[in-house]
């Protein structure tokens, strides 16, 4: 595979080490200094970038915008679109794009397994047993709750809370198949 060198494209902070090997493999792509490097960086690159992609912080502040006089675009690999000054974006007519939904099914299982655990008491048992208590005291730790269909309803109605049924199915159903060869 041929790694294509870009320019028009210029990366602002760190991203998640898989999704940025697999671009390296790709794309060679500069990244904007921090510190006293960034100035001679911008002066001698800053016409030549059209796209800034990012991941989260330290993200595209109205300074960095206001120093690549021909960006069109803010590409952003996360949900949230916070670390990006959306108000320079706006006046300099720079599109700003994100990826909403990326981490809604992280989510959702997250919280299906912290609903589990909280009902389950399983960090409260984990605990217990760390401390040498099963021993000491025998099965003394009080119950969780035990989840049935019907008496607990999941949160909701938010785009997290109708996806923790369906990771539950996934989850049920990942574990029921066997490992692939």
């Amino acid at each position: 595979m041929t790694v294509k060198k870009s320019t028009a494209v210029l990366r602002v902070g760190e991203f998640e080490p898989t999704f940025a090997d697999e671009l390296a493999m790709r794309y060679e792509i500069p990244t904007l200094p921090d510190g006293p490097r960034r100035a001679q960086f911008l002066a001698e690159h800053a016409t030549d970038v059209r796209v800034v992609e990012t991941s989260g912080r330290p993200g595209v502040g109205a300074d960095t915008i206001r120093a690549l006089p021909n960006l069109e675009a803010i590409v952003n690999y996360g949900a949230g679109v916070d670390a990006i000054d959306l108000e320079a974006a706006k006046r300099r007519g720079v599109g700003v794009s994100n990826t909403p939904d990326v981490l809604s099914d992280t989510v959702a299982d997250t919280a299906l397994g912290l609903i589990l655990m909280t009902l389950r008491r399983f960090g409260a048992a984990d605990r217990y047993v760390r401390a040498g208590r099963w021993a000491r005291d025998g099965q003394s730790l009080r119950q969780g709750r035990q989840r049935s269909a019907g008496r607990d309803h999941w949160p909701g109605p938010d785009r997290f809370g109708h996806r923790e049924p369906a990771a539950a199915i996934r989850l049920c159903h990942r574990v029921s198949q066997p490992p692939p060869d």
